[in-house]
């Protein structure tokens, strides 16, 4: 198989659906800060970010340099806050989006998927795609949009469906879960040298981080404690 018979086949591949039968485990090198991404904004958090970090190889095997992929989640806007649990699980409401909830054309949700793809990404032989979650439900379904190297935005599953060259369903106001995965694909060999994923909890009201619910639990012990006394 020639050279452009491997690129068309990578690019058939990468513009398929994929489906799977439960939610993924978030995978990631470190979870946190990745201060060299922006999202293709200003004022996007690039505070919490699945990062994938490694070595991209030329076609003869020989290392280039360092590639990294990042992927969060944030509010769109000025939408209610996006949390998370430190490990790779974002809490989102459900909702349109205020701030563009005249618009009928864009159903928008009331967060964004964010990603970053960088560093030394030349004469690689790799393809870089988002493989987006449209399902709700437990189950996946996966839209997978092809991207270009040392390249970053955030979008919205309510967006123009043209982005993507697909049409679905989506609705913002839905309550349930959905997938991302963020990877690079050798397009000789078909394997994946690089690969960070998140998964989406959207509620009708956005679940708190661990950590408050933790001191909202406290705070319930507190008063339990105090109702006993008051009964002695």
């Amino acid at each position: 198989m020639n050279f452009a018979s491997k690129l068309l086949l990578s690019a058939t591949l990468a513009f398929a659906s994929l489906s799977a039968s439960a939610s993924l485990t978030p995978q990631y090198d470190t979870f946190g800060a990745l201060p060299a991404a922006n999202f293709g904004g200003t004022g996007i958090s690039n505070a919490a970010v699945a990062v994938d970090t490694f070595t991209g190889r030329n076609i003869f095997g020989q290392a280039t340099g360092t590639i990294t992929l990042g992927l969060t989640v944030t509010p769109r806007y000025a939408n209610q806050a996006v949390t998370n649990n430190g490990a790779g699980v974002f809490y989102a409401a459900a909702g349109v989006d205020q701030t563009n909830a005249s618009s009928i054309a864009q159903q928008l949700a009331t967060w964004n998927i964010d990603y970053y793809i960088g560093g030394n990404t030349f004469g690689n032989p790799y393809v870089y795609t988002l493989l987006f979650d449209v399902d709700p439900s437990a189950n996946e379904n996966f839209k997978t949009v092809l991207l270009g190297a040392n390249s970053q935005d955030s979008t919205n599953l309510g967006f123009n469906l043209a982005e993507f060259f697909y049409s679905y369903s989506f609705d913002p106001s839905a309550i349930g879960q959905y997938s991302f995965i963020l990877q690079a694909t050798n397009m000789f060999t078909g394997s994946i040298v690089g690969k960070t994923s998140v998964l989406v909890n959207v509620a009708a009201n956005q679940i708190p981080e661990p950590a408050s619910l933790a001191l909202v639990a406290l705070g319930l012990m507190g008063v339990a404690a105090v109702s006993r006394r008051r009964k002695l």
